[in-house]
């Protein structure tokens, strides 16, 4: 056999085996979609015969996350207080850690909590309070969803909810408090040091509804609708800055915001 048959014939079998690989992946994805539409109906028609229905596209991602550890970030707070202070120096503080600056203080805490208090005027460039949070935020390095802005008088308060690799963290938001034009204040709760989780085993989305429907109906007041699920996390972080993304799904109703815990099963209020 000649050399370039000999490669024309291992192309040919390159080619088959990819095809083979391809449409293996296709097929697989199709089941799972299939699947999935068969689990999200069954749902629903076990929530139905309890009397809780669902709104139109409530279940838009089933995904099950991965944990993430997080830890106290010294450098990631020293870039955050002067990304708002500018020049400023860390100074000794019974509670966390405390910067000063010529513009203000900065205060952070175990709890991934800090608050920004700017004693001089400081007004950041920025064609609105939107956009100036976002470019903030970008030089802090946290990670959020657009910035969304609520105006009282003279008064802009611009909130943004953190997220990790795209996900919401449901009870982490970073606020900004405009005075006019003037940035005032500066305060919420984010991740640091975050790195994975070992060893965490998970319950299913089909689970984690069902765990849902029974506290609910345990409740004084239990729901009529489910008006949105989506999957991301909650912060929990221990006195000593040692903390865990826990993942889970945000169940959204008619009597409030819920969080059913992937790694445990609870269900609880989403309180930030």
């Amino acid at each position: 056999m000649s050399i370039a048959r000999l490669k024309s014939l291992v192309i040919a079998v390159l080619v088959l085996i990819n095809l083979f690989f391809a449409t293996a992946i296709i097929l697989n994805r199709v089941s799972g979609a299939a699947e999935q539409g068969r689990t999200i109906e069954s749902l629903k028609t076990a929530m139905s015969a309890s009397g809780l229905t669902f709104s139109d596209d409530a279940i838009r991602d089933v995904t099950v996350l991965d944990a993430y550890t997080t830890s106290q970030d010294a450098f990631a707070e020293a870039v955050i207080a002067r990304t708002i202070l500018g020049d400023c120096e860390p100074v000794q503080s019974d509670i966390g850690q405390k910067y000063a600056g010529t513009r203000g203080t900065a205060s952070f805490n175990a709890l991934g909590e800090f608050v920004i208090e700017l004693t001089e005027s400081y007004s950041p460039s920025g064609s609105s309070a939107e956009r100036i949070a976002k470019k903030l935020l970008k030089s802090m390095g946290i990670n959020t969803d657009a910035p969304v802005a609520t105006v009282f008088g003279n008064t802009t308060v611009v909130v943004a909810l953190c997220t990790w690799r795209g996900s919401q963290i449901f009870n982490c938001t970073v606020t900004f408090t405009f005075s006019g034009s003037e940035l005032v204040r500066v305060e919420g709760r984010r991740p640091s040091d975050v790195s994975e989780a070992q060893g965490n085993s998970y319950i299913s989305f089909s689970t984690a509804v069902l765990s849902f429907l029974r506290y609910d109906k345990a409740q004084e007041a239990s729901s009529a609708v489910i008006a949105s699920i989506d999957p991301g996390y909650r912060m929990n972080v221990s006195a000593f800055g040692d903390g865990l993304l826990t993942p889970g799904w945000l169940i959204v109703t008619d009597t409030g915001a819920f969080f059913a815990n992937a790694i445990t099963g609870e269900i609880l209020r989403n309180d930030i």
